[in-house]
């Protein structure tokens, strides 16, 4: 059913609402406390990431069991999947885990569904709308056209939930079978609770509403209308904006659960209901242009960022107290950093954007200088006061790349080089080697034929004294392909790419010139013994991280 509700009026009252509620801070500024600066280049971040990552995606595989630790929780295995497909879509590289943000998320959502395994009690919303934001970055990084499908799939679903206008005044519906109409006198004071999600899927006579089913739904609501300009969606995401601010934000921080017939509020200090709440207000701020939303958003953050509930002093460095393993929904600081990163993205030369970036270098700072030594350099824990590791905690790994992806986001982009998988810089370092030593090659054929091609010369003119006909060797046009694009053009084609085609083929043509050079003349047996080492090394190709061959003296 699509909403009616005029857009432009939800944001003159939203608008109203803000300049009457909230105080606005505008305390940007950045402490004297905070490491505020890294002199780590792009390329070295680059790399400190895709290790993060690389022991991430080692250790954790959603198709057939994980380690001890993991527990299959959604939380986690959406954490897996977003984390890589974040650091492609940073990065501007869709190539170096395209396999686990497509091929597997894929499989993974079709053998267990959107809920996953459990029990039809245990079914909440916000797990369903964990998988369609994964799904919506997964889609923004690599754009399979299905991806985008999954996260309208789980949308839906989600919005069995969802609380309508009309809903909201009858009292009853979105698959509740009890009433959560106000009964308290004065309760909502005048505000309906429209736009809010309830949190159990499973529990119809269940009435509570979280910001944990709430707030990745408003974000996807945003998503989705960005990617579609679909105004269902446009609809949806304001509405759960206007119920969020209305009953959850309290002026510093957002409320765990909301109970609409007493309009009472469960306050629960969580980092990740803020992370839910600014990466939505980000993307609906930017999409609707509204400077009023924009003021309120920098509000929201300068408080969220200085929360001394999660916040270590002086430094700044998130540290929430709520790491329980076994918790519900335990605290993740990776999802205020991801939600932070969005904000800064979309917000470029502003005062926020500065801040952001100040604050999300003293994340990185905290865990971009390693612990430990060795195989475990890329185990990380919970804690960022103390990230050091020495065995792998899914939990740990999953927040700190969400940071470290950050860092590498913030960085400037004076490097051509992106974080990529290590065997694609073998494979460019080889074939820099191979290509040079090939032209080595065509140079020396080049000579041996122009050499015959002289006596061959001599032999006829010693012939036929009287002939008056000059023999040419120079042809008459060039033989290379002219083109008319610049050098720096030329130069862009030429760098190389993790999973390049033309790289294959190349080694290939230059295997099959080998080949037929060598059995053409007897000549090629006079080449020296460097010549006759490439040409092994070409005929049984190249073996991973196989290491150079000698030489001869």
């Amino acid at each position: 059913m699509l909403l009616t509700i005029p857009v432009v009026l939800h944001l003159s009252t939203l608008s109203a609402y803000y300049l009457s509620s909230v105080k606005a801070t505008d305390n940007l500024s950045i402490p004297d406390a905070w490491q505020k600066t890294s002199n780590m280049s792009r390329d070295t971040r680059g790399e400190l990431v895709y290790d993060a990552a690389a022991t991430l995606a080692q250790n954790v595989n959603p198709l057939s069991g994980t380690t001890t630790e993991f527990k299959s929780d959604i939380q986690e295995l959406a954490g897996f999947f977003a984390v890589l497909a974040l650091q492609d879509y940073y990065s501007a590289d869709n190539t170096s885990w395209h396999t686990e943000g497509v091929d597997t998320l894929k499989l993974y959502i079709q053998n267990n569904g959107l809920y996953g395994p459990g029990l039809t009690e245990s079914h909440v919303y916000a797990d369903v709308i964990y998988w369609g934001l994964v799904a919506f970055y997964s889609y923004r990084s690599y754009r399979e056209g299905t991806l985008l499908d999954l996260a309208k799939e789980a949308y839906n679903v989600t919005y069995q939930g969802f609380i309508t206008p009309d809903i909201a005044t009858q009292g009853s519906g979105a698959t509740r079978n009890v009433s959560f109409a106000p009964s308290t006198p004065g309760c909502g004071k005048g505000r309906s609770s429209a736009g809010g999600v309830f949190s159990y899927a499973g529990i119809p006579n269940d009435t509570e509403i979280s910001i944990w089913s709430t707030g990745p739904f408003m974000t996807l609501s945003a998503y989705l209308f960005e990617e579609t300009n679909d105004t269902h969606y446009q609809q949806a995401a304001q509405l759960s904006v206007d119920f969020l601010t209305t009953f959850m934000w309290n002026g510093s921080v957002v409320a765990d659960k909301f109970y609409p017939t007493t309009c009472n509020t469960s306050f629960k200090p969580l980092v990740l209901n803020q992370a839910w709440f600014i990466e939505g207000l980000s993307v609906w701020a930017n999409v609707t242009k509204n400077d009023t939303l924009v003021s309120f958003l920098g509000d929201v953050i300068a408080n969220v960022t200085t929360f001394p509930g999660w916040t270590s002093s002086p430094g700044g460095v998130l540290n929430p107290a709520n790491l329980d393993s076994d918790a519900m929904y335990q605290d993740n600081p990776g999802l205020l950093v991801r939600s932070l990163t969005e904000v800064y993205m979309r917000t470029p030369g502003t005062e926020l954007s500065r801040y952001i970036e100040a604050y999300l270098t003293v994340q990185f700072n905290a865990l971009s200088h390693r612990q430990l030594l060795g195989p475990n350099a890329s185990f990380y824990s919970q804690t960022w006061v103390n990230p050091g590791a020495s065995s792998f905690d899914v939990r740990g790994s999953i927040a700190a790349v969400d940071a470290l992806n950050a860092g590498y986001a913030l960085a400037p982009t004076t490097s051509r080089h992106r974080p990529t998988n290590k065997s694609a810089k073998i494979r460019t370092v080889i074939g820099a080697v191979i290509g040079g030593v090939c032209a080595a090659i065509i140079a020396l054929l080049a000579a041996l034929v122009f050499r015959r091609h002289r006596q061959l010369k001599h032999t006829s003119a010693e012939g036929d004294t009287n002939s008056t006909e000059n023999v040419n060797p120079f042809l008459s046009h060039p033989t290379y392909r002219q083109t008319t694009k610049s050098s720096e053009e030329r130069a862009l084609e030429m760098l190389p790419t993790s999973q390049s085609m033309s790289q294959h083929a190349s080694i290939g043509d230059e295997r099959a010139l080998a080949t037929q050079a060598l059995g053409a003349d007897d000549e090629m047996a006079e080449l020296p013994t460097l010549v006759r080492r490439l040409n092994n090394l070409l005929s049984r190709g190249r073996q991973p991280m196989e290491p150079p061959p000698s030489y001869e003296q």
